[in-house]
């Protein structure tokens, strides 16, 4: 395994400061230290939200063969252990991708577009150690050992042989390339019982419940992609209301409305490709709008530079400390929107799923000064911890919002933050 994740050097020193200024100096350091670890292994648990309404624990049963328990504080909420192996490598190599080698944590098989170099020799049917390339610098093609950066995820029964995968042209890829025998993490697999249950982590299965969605109610979620949190507060609507879905990728929002319809929720929910930060009465762009004040609750889950997700080796995909800010300053226009489009004493709920500061802390901190319509609430279900100090909250605020830590809660990194619309003063 990777000892820990690698970011852009300015991107890694910046992150360091803001757990120093919180922490302190020595605290700061190791916790940063220890989340970049943290990030490189999947939980110690995953879970699974029950999408079916009346589905019992003996039909549960009939669906996965692993052992699960239900979430002690989460309602229709599943959990499965995560077990970790020891696992020796075997003497035959093949090289995937990064992204690939991170799938196989979760619990994936390899599947033949990932794989880039497959040791000479090899042939179906034999025992293969995998490892993943870290920072893509292993040719497609290699027979020799790779000398790169990698990190082992465990063994398998590869299915092609080296003669015949390289025959095949790269477009014609496809089907499973390596059965993970041997994994050093073993996730349970539970594609397949969907619409029944449907994976999802458990900060983000607690951000739904903070909408507090009920019946009848009307709810915009504006940063809808790729569909987990929609299909919850469908769920949470008990199939009264309405669920208008945003999402400015033509490309993406296609697929959030195949989603929607795969899960059973296709006649609650509405989808539009459209710039939530264009969606209102009165703003520029775009044909459809909204009038303000017509929604009784509003998701934000703004993007973000998902600094918080796990297992991954590097997170290089953020280049700058630039770019890092931007996500903090575009989430502060979409909550200009969302503070409008609530209606009075309606709720607006901001998740990210990232470790930075700056998108989280930060942002909250900019709309209690520049939002005064909106009033900052408790987050509930409250499962995580407060947020960063000395990053703009008071200490009261500080413990209103919730940070769901890789270290303290073993969880994918993500930050929840509720806010009430307050009714004018008469």
């Amino acid at each position: 395994m990777a000892e820990m994740a690698t970011l852009v050097q300015e991107v890694d020193a910046a992150l360091q400061c803001d757990y120093i200024k919180a922490l302190g100096d020595d605290l700061g350091r190791q916790h940063w230290l220890d989340l970049k670890r943290a990030l490189t292994r999947p939980p110690s648990c995953t879970t699974a939200r029950i999408n079916q309404p009346g589905l019992s624990e003996a039909d549960i049963k009939a669906l996965v063969t692993v052992p699960f328990k239900y979430h002690a504080t989460l309602p229709d909420t599943i959990v499965f252990p995560v077990v970790q192996h020891v696992v020796e490598p075997a003497a035959k190599a093949v090289v995937v991708g990064a992204l690939c080698g991170m799938a196989v944590l979760r619990g994936s098989q390899v599947f033949l577009p990932g794989i880039k170099a497959i040791g000479s020799g090899i042939c179906t049917g034999d025992l293969v150690s995998v490892y993943a390339d870290l920072e893509g610098t292993c040719p497609r093609g290699l027979a020799e050992p790779f000398t790169g950066a990698s990190a082992f995820v465990g063994n398998g029964i590869i299915q092609i042989s080296r003669r015949q995968f390289f025959k095949l042209e790269p477009d014609k890829l496809g089907g499973l390339g390596i059965d993970m025998t041997q994994p050093c993490y073993e996730t349970p697999s539970l594609g397949h019982c969907e619409p029944s249950l449907v994976l999802q982590n458990m900060p983000s299965i607690a951000c739904g419940l903070a909408v507090q969605p009920e019946p009848g109610q009307t709810i915009l979620d504006m940063c809808a992609a790729p569909g987990g949190k929609t299909a919850h507060l469908a769920c949470l609507l008990q199939g009264q209301g309405k669920i208008v879905a945003l999402e400015r990728s033509k490309k993406r929002a296609d697929a959030l409305a195949q989603r929607v319809v795969e899960l059973g929720h296709g006649d609650l929910v509405d989808v539009h490709c459209l710039n939530a930060t264009r969606c209102l009465e009165g703003s520029k762009g775009g044909k459809l709008k909204f009038p303000p004040a017509s929604f009784d609750r509003v998701l934000l889950d703004a993007p973000c530079s998902a600094l918080g997700q796990r297992p991954r080796f590097s997170i290089t995909t953020i280049l700058s400390l630039v770019e890092l800010e931007q996500f903090g300053s575009y989430a502060c226009k979409l909550l200009q929107v969302a503070a409008k489009a609530v209606k009075p004493g309606g709720r607006v709920v901001f998740s990210t799923c990232t470790l930075n500061p700056r998108e989280n802390e930060h942002v909250v901190a900019w709309a209690l000064t520049n939002l005064p319509d909106l009033e900052l609430v408790r987050a509930e279900p409250y499962l995580g911890h407060s947020g960063l100090a000395n990053h703009g909250l008071s200490e009261e605020q500080r413990h209103l919002v919730q940070r769901f830590d890789p270290i303290e809660t073993d969880t994918i990194g993500f930050f929840v933050a509720c806010f009430q619309r307050k009714f004018p003063t008469e």
